[in-house]
């Protein structure tokens, strides 16, 4: 048990993959995993569904809000 409590919202800190991972747990429709592996920092990917035009739909929508600051 902690005394932290997770508020949501977006941050400018650095946060453990691990709670993030936590949060989205049973809140999303469909997921895509981007990261770095730790020991080795090859790229890992992962996603909830293998229709291929539908991940990279998310990805460009994704850069879009990120480019238009909308995760600011």
């Amino acid at each position: 048990m902690t005394n932290i409590i997770p508020l949501g919202g977006y941050t400018k800190l650095d946060i453990d993959p691990d709670n993030v991972l936590d949060g989205a747990k049973g809140a999303l429709s469909t997921v895509i995993v981007i990261g770095h592996n730790k020991d080795d920092d090859t790229s890992y990917i992962a996603a909830s569904t293998a229709d291929k035009k539908r991940l990279l739909w998310m990805i460009e929508q994704f850069k879009f809000k990120l480019f238009n600051g909308d995760f600011d």
